[in-house]
């Protein structure tokens, strides 16, 4: 509070001091001494609330009754290890006033129609069918929340304090029923510009998290003390956010701090005139400084009032609301504030400085282990304190970091704060925090690794005491300690031994070393000092040969079990998954298809230090718990299983040569592989076929198409044929009345469109007229009307644009009219307007792109269709030659869509699309980092060779252009050549074997340039495609004239000339036209 403010304060409360008496009144405050106390009993208090009724011991605690000592490791110099128990110690929550955080959201509940999910709507779907007789169904949006919320945490280094308030923040959040989803992010400032890491995307930009339909609320967690903040770097990277929605910082550290942040809030009162207006819009008044440039940000306490406050402002009813507003502006870098401390004697410039309840807190840390863990005990269940006064301790210059949630003193300054707690004091303190341990024990909450020193413990590590629990607590927790290794041995009190600051079990410098912890990730486990100190191989070794076998036997699974599953394995060794747990070798989480039951994992890092098990170990323990696990997750009786636990229970039945269960399983297995590189997929669906083959199973139609589909993607072309054509024999020779005719007729529609990528149109074309009629017959019109559309891609690759025309308009759109089926519309549509484009007339399909099929997707909320219709756009814009408008629909319009659903493949479709327009403009070197950074890795990691080969046919292209003709022309014979025939691609054949005659022209090397242009030209030929006859016949053509070979060169430009004539190719008709004009005015050679 500023002299002004406190001058203010005293007059509202009816005194009006002279500048003297305010100047004494400020000297004394700074040399008043306010001793520590421990809070006042209190009738009665909510349960996680600081206890307050700690003014005598509790009976259990008394010098005379039985206890034990709590203790943290420690790194003490020369401190001798001691055996010891590891334990869950209680902890604090993170947030103060979690209940009136969670009544300040209430307004952000309601609901409104979804634009993506429907309903049926059954009074309307009841008055439809009696008022039209056509049983169809009523769709209408779902209600949802109108908002999602992104948790954006700081991962400076002084935000490692509030790691215990973003767990419960992020449980705060998802809980309160305010927000459609919730998604945790971390920014990561450790490299040269500002990254977002979150659990589903890997690593995004800031603006890649942004939403176009502007739904999204950003809350960001940082206290704002790092560089960043202060030179404006970050708030440059985020400002996007802002723009786009919602946006607020949450400050965790005190009001009367954030003037020393990098965003440092101004009071202001916002207006604004609509629900979830983006910052960028809002109508901000300062009280006393003038506006500056950039957006507006409000910067909220931990409390419910700032809350309600800014609620009000995104719920749109807000009218001179009261906010405290920070400017995500670029600012001039500067030194940060606390950089800049003054000198002098630290703890009394600490003290003048600090508000009262953080000096209480800083003297009452000087006799407790500095540990975050120990330090957030004090400042809750002592103190009473909120967060904000720990955080005004760590940042007040008393403290130096020396491990990663481990502190210490700088030199004297706790013997300074020591000098002023009494010793009766410091005992209250260990007394109360044991007072809160005993209550809290084995009860649901967070809480933090200790050690509970014993002569019977198993670990080995040097210890510090910070409370004692009584006997009966400590065997709640499941241990019966024997004798404690810390107890007294000068007749001393628990509370006098544990806090004397000469305790020889004192360290000078703490550390805050972490146990492995049930459900803990690797990416959390590896980062505590402990696991380095103490390592897993030692854990394992102390847990003994039956546990250690069994921790073994425990990684044949990839996925947690039930526990009775694990406990077969258990009785086999003679181990125990409890002991392991208390390792922290095991994990602990909820089944994946019964929640209410535990399920057990090997934990991560456990797993890497055990020797893996041999293939015979694998097939004996998969004997053994196949069938008790498949009985677990349903059975075949199953309800609703996980492909991923089909995964798993395939891969066991795999080894333990059970037919059954991979029967029922394998699908699901290969749905699961479907995302990951298909060539996985694949072999897994290899493994399974000869398995059902060897027990003569029959095998369903729906596996055999999953791993055609597997085959196909992965590149085996010949596989994919095989099991195709497997799949239509069975359909076509099994019992009629036991296969579903849908079954049939699926199979023939995706034979059909494998054929038509090997170029066996006329093939293709019966097995779709036979689809065709299997789902008329069936019943399903819609299925029907697709395989017509289908039929209609092969008339345009014949060139028959008319044709296929006529089928999209006549015969597959009115079906989806019929059936209200709006989205199958918009995609036939869609088609139409490609047809159009192949053609040249670009005004109509882009009108129909537009005004057909682009709202339906926007109404129906597919934001994916969406995305593919404005890429369409963007492509007719390139060929028309307007560059720079698609290449802004790709970077603003499709890729943020892609990224944003996860979507790798399309992602790298459009990163190429990107690419082509940037050579079309001649950026070489752009287009060809994309290619190679950009979207090759993604083709090459999903396994899918032939859309990596495709783009490597690009990167020679570009190689092509830049003259490196040895480089394009190697790639295209080693790296495209190759995969197009192992697929039997014809059409990818033509045109490599073209693009190889192409370069071999280049380098006039006319005679290997003439058998690849003669086998593009039979090829293309073979698959009736004039768009190639016509282009490639007149290179071919002209080569045949220039070595003497007229009568052939005058056939293929005939056939040329046919061929541009189909397609309206007029630039290439008066050019062949003229070639045939000139060779048939040359002289003939005459005979004799």
């Amino acid at each position: 509070m500023s002299v002004a403010g406190l001058i203010e304060t005293l007059q509202r409360a009816g005194l009006s001091p002279t500048g003297r008496e305010v100047a004494e009144a400020l000297w004394l405050a700074r040399h008043l001494h306010v001793a520590p106390t421990t809070p006042s009993p209190a009738p009665s208090r909510p349960a996680d609330a600081p206890p307050t009724d700690l003014a005598e011991p509790s009976p259990a605690l008394s010098p005379s009754a039985e206890s034990v000592p709590i203790a943290v490791p420690s790194p003490a110099a020369g401190a001798e290890p001691v055996p010891a128990f590891p334990v869950r110690s209680p902890a604090p929550p993170g947030l103060p006033d979690p209940r009136g955080l969670q009544r300040a959201l209430r307004p952000l509940r309601r609901r409104v129609p979804s634009p993506r999910r429907r309903v049926l709507d059954e009074a309307a779907t009841a008055r439809f069918i009696a008022g039209s007789g056509v049983w169809a169904p009523i769709l209408a949006p779902a209600a949802e929340r109108r908002f999602e919320a992104v948790l954006a945490v700081d991962t400076s280094p002084s935000m490692a304090v509030w790691r215990q308030l973003e767990a419960d923040l992020a449980r705060l959040l998802s809980r309160s029923g305010a927000f459609r989803d919730v998604r945790l992010c971390r920014l990561d400032g450790s490299a040269e510009t500002l990254t977002v890491r979150t659990g589903r995307s890997g690593v995004l930009r800031p603006a890649q998290l942004i939403d176009g339909a502007r739904r999204r609320i950003f809350l960001l967690l940082t206290d704002a003390v790092g560089a960043r903040w202060h030179d404006g770097s970050a708030a440059r990277e985020i400002a996007g956010w802002a723009r786009t929605g919602p946006m607020a910082v949450l400050q965790p550290l005190p009001e009367q701090l954030w003037s020393r942040t990098g965003l440092p809030g101004r009071a202001a009162r916002v207006t604004v005139t609509g629900t979830g207006v983006a910052n960028e819009a809002w109508s901000v008044r300062y009280r006393r400084a003038a506006p500056e440039a950039g957006v507006a940000v409000p910067v909220l306490g931990l409390t419910a009032g700032a809350w309600r406050s800014w609620i009000r402002v995104v719920a749109g009813r807000a009218d001179g609301v009261p906010l405290a507003i920070a400017t995500l502006a670029p600012a001039q870098p500067s030194v940060p504030a606390w950089e800049d401390e003054p000198s002098g004697e630290p703890v009394e410039g600490f003290r003048a400085s600090a508000s009262p309840a953080a000096y209480q807190l800083a003297v009452c840390l000087s006799a407790v282990p500095l540990t975050l863990d120990t330090m957030r005990l004090v400042q809750h269940a002592v103190v009473g304190a909120p967060p904000s006064a720990l955080a005004e301790v760590l940042l007040g210059g008393l403290l130096i970091r020396t491990g990663d949630e481990s502190f210490e003193f700088i030199e004297d300054a706790r013997e300074r704060l020591l000098d002023e707690l009494r010793r009766s004091e410091a005992t209250r303190i260990v007394r109360v925090m044991s007072s809160y341990l005993a209550e809290h024990a084995g009860t649901a909450g967070p809480s933090f690794p200790a050690l509970l020193p014993d002569v019977s413990g198993y670990l080995q590590v040097p210890a510090e005491t910070f409370a004692w629990l009584p006997t009966s607590v400590v065997q709640r927790l499941g241990l019966r300690p024997r004798q404690s290794i810390l107890e007294p041995e000068d007749g001393s009190s628990p509370g006098d031994r544990a806090t004397s600051p000469h305790s020889p079990h004192q360290a000078q410098a703490p550390a805050s070393p972490s146990f492995p912890r049930p459900g803990q990730t690797p990416a959390e486990a590896e980062s505590p000092a402990f696991l380095q100190n103490l390592s897993l191989e030692a854990l394992i070794e102390q847990a003994g040969a039956a546990h250690r076998a069994l921790l073994r036997d425990l990684t044949v699974f990839e996925l947690p079990v039930p526990e009775p599953v694990a406990a077969l394995l258990a009785e086999r060794v003679g181990g125990s998954a409890t002991r392991l747990w208390g390792l922290g070798l095991l994990d602990v989480s909820p089944d994946a298809y019964d929640p209410q039951q535990p399920a057990l994992a090997v934990n991560a890092l456990a797993a890497g230090r055990i020797d893996p098990l041999n293939a015979a170990e694998i097939a004996d323990l998969a004997r053994l718990v196949a069938e008790p696990l498949y009985a677990s997750w349903g059975g075949a009786e199953k309800i609703s299983r996980d492909p991923g636990l089909d995964l798993q229970l395939t891969r066991l039945a795999l080894h333990a040569d059970t037919p059954r269960i991979v029967a029922d399983c394998a699908t699901g297995a290969m749905e699961a592989l479907w995302s990951g590189p298909a060539v996985d997929a694949f072999r897994l669906g290899q493994e399974a076929i000869a398995l059902l083959d060897r027990h003569q199973v029959p095998l369903s139609l729906l596996l055999l198409r999953r791993v055609a589909g597997a085959a196909q993607t992965s590149g085996d072309g010949d596989a994919a044929g095989q099991l195709y054509g497997r799949a239509s024999r069975q359909a076509q020779t099994d019992d009629p009345d036991q296969i579903d005719p849908l079954d049939r007729a699926h199979v023939s529609a995706e034979h059909a469109t494998y054929l038509i990528g090997r170029g066996d149109l006329p093939q293709a074309e019966r097995l779709l007229r036979q689809a065709h009629d299997l789902f008329t017959s069936a019943g399903s019109d819609d299925e029907a009307a697709a395989c017509q559309g289908i039929i209609a891609d092969i008339f345009v690759l014949r060139g028959d644009y008319d044709e296929a025309l006529r089928i999209r308009r006549e015969v597959e759109l009115p079906v989806y009219q019929r059936l209200g089926d709006t989205r199958s519309a918009a995609l036939t549509w869609g088609s139409i307007a490609d047809i159009l484009h192949q053609r040249g007339e670009y005004d109509e399909a882009l009108r129909i792109h537009n005004e057909q099929t682009l709202p339906v997707y926007q109404r129906l909320g597919d934001t994916r269709s969406a995305a593919l219709t404005w890429g369409n756009i963007a492509d007719i814009l390139h060929q028309r030659g307007e560059y720079d408008e698609a290449l802004r629909i790709h970077n603003e319009q499709t890729l943020p869509v892609y990224q944003r659903l996860g979507d790798t493949r399309s992602a790298a479709l459009t990163w190429g699309r990107i690419a082509d327009i940037l050579h079309q403009r001649g950026e070489y070197d752009e287009a060809l980092r994309i290619r190679r950074g950009m979207q090759l890795p993604v083709y090459e990691r999903l396994g899918d060779t032939r859309s990596a080969a495709i783009t490597w046919d690009n990167i020679a292209d570009i190689l092509y252009r830049r003259g490196e003709y040895d480089e394009a022309l190697q790639i295209r014979q080693e790296k495209v050549l190759p995969v197009n025939e192992r697929h039997n691609d014809l059409d990818g054949i033509a045109n490599t074997t073209l693009g190889i005659a192409q370069i071999q022209l280049q380098q006039q090397d006319f005679s290997s340039a003439l058998p690849n242009l003669l086998k593009a030209f039979e090829i293309l030929e073979r698959l009736q495609r004039p768009d190639g006859i016509a282009v490639v016949g007149v290179t071919l053509g002209e080569l045949l004239a220039a070595i003497g070979e007229p009568d052939s060169a005058r056939k293929v430009w005939e056939k040329s000339l046919a061929a541009a004539t189909k397609i309206g190719f007029t630039d290439l008709i008066e050019r062949i036209s003229a070639l045939l004009r000139n060779i048939d005015s040359e002289p003939r050679p005459v005979d004799g």
